[in-house]
């Protein structure tokens, strides 16, 4: 088959991919849907003598699906058919797209989201991965102010949970979203510091992530109140780590700042007496 005649025919079928809408699986296979359907229905007990007879819980097309009868199990907190489903060997850590702005998660993810305490132990213990999030499952798990859950993630002591990259992830989170009460937990649990340094790495994480097309949650409103609550708490703005970084220097290019919010960005800064002319460059080059 002639190379133009073989593009043309993945580039139809990628426009029939794409016309699927959202929480639509491009499947053949009826069994999975039957499933599917049967435990949005809430027929469990159909539901149950499907899965015993390993039935529509085989592997599934990732990034193509967003539920699947694992992840409505676990939203609807029917443990039974998930243990069902773990006997028949399901495939936990396929991934989908779960919540949160559809980013892609695993079972845990959606277990953790939905407050499913048991549910997340049971895959725990059938060794689930653990994802290294851009919201960690902690971040997920305090946002959601389910300290329990987040009691049982700290317990773990997993080194995806607790590195360092995921604790001032989280603590920069939440800072965004100013839930001072989760702060206080980090506090408490790891001992971050709400300081505006380099060297713990809180404020990295409070001035990434600024594009609203992006994140428009976390957009560059949140990021100059952030700024802030963290001068308020004693924050030293000035500070230089010892690889010679602070918000005047290079890391602040990765700051992600719509054109209709440059000025307003500018003029905070220089309120704080923070140099521009790097930053102004930095952004210029982009």
């Amino acid at each position: 088959m002639p190379y133009k005649t073989k593009k043309i025919r993945f580039v139809i079928l990628q426009i029939i991919l794409l016309s699927f809408p959202m929480g639509m699986s491009f499947s053949v296979n009826s069994d999975f849907d039957t499933l599917r359907n049967l435990i949005t229905d809430e027929s469990y007990e159909s539901a149950k003598k499907m899965i015993q007879q390993g039935k529509g819980v085989e592997e599934y097309s990732e990034y193509e699906t967003d539920t699947t009868p694992l992840s409505l199990a676990i939203e609807k907190g029917q443990i039974d058919l998930v243990q069902e489903m773990l006997l028949q060997q399901v495939p936990i850590n396929q991934l989908l797209h779960a919540g949160l702005g559809g980013l892609i998660g695993n079972a845990l993810t959606i277990a953790v989201q939905y407050k499913q305490l048991e549910i997340s132990k049971l895959l725990i213990q059938n060794d689930i991965e653990i994802l290294d999030l851009y919201y960690p499952l902690l971040y997920q798990a305090l946002s959601n102010n389910d300290y329990t859950m987040a009691d049982y993630l700290v317990s773990l002591n997993h080194p995806t949970i607790n590195s360092e990259k995921n604790i001032y992830q989280t603590t920069g989170l939440l800072v965004k979203t100013m839930n001072k009460k989760a702060l206080k937990y980090m506090q408490k649990k790891y001992n971050v510091k709400l300081d505006m340094t380099y060297d713990n790495k809180t404020l990295f994480w409070v001035i990434t992530d600024t594009s609203e097309d992006y994140y428009p949650q976390l957009n560059l409103d949140t990021t100059l109140a952030s700024f802030k609550f963290l001068i308020k708490n004693g924050a030293d703005i000035h500070h230089t780590n010892n690889q010679g970084e602070n918000v005047s220097t290079d890391i602040v290019s990765k700051i992600l700042v719509p054109q209709n919010k440059i000025d307003s960005f500018f003029k905070f800064l220089a309120a704080q007496e923070v140099s521009t002319n790097l930053i102004k460059n930095s952004l210029i080059k982009k």
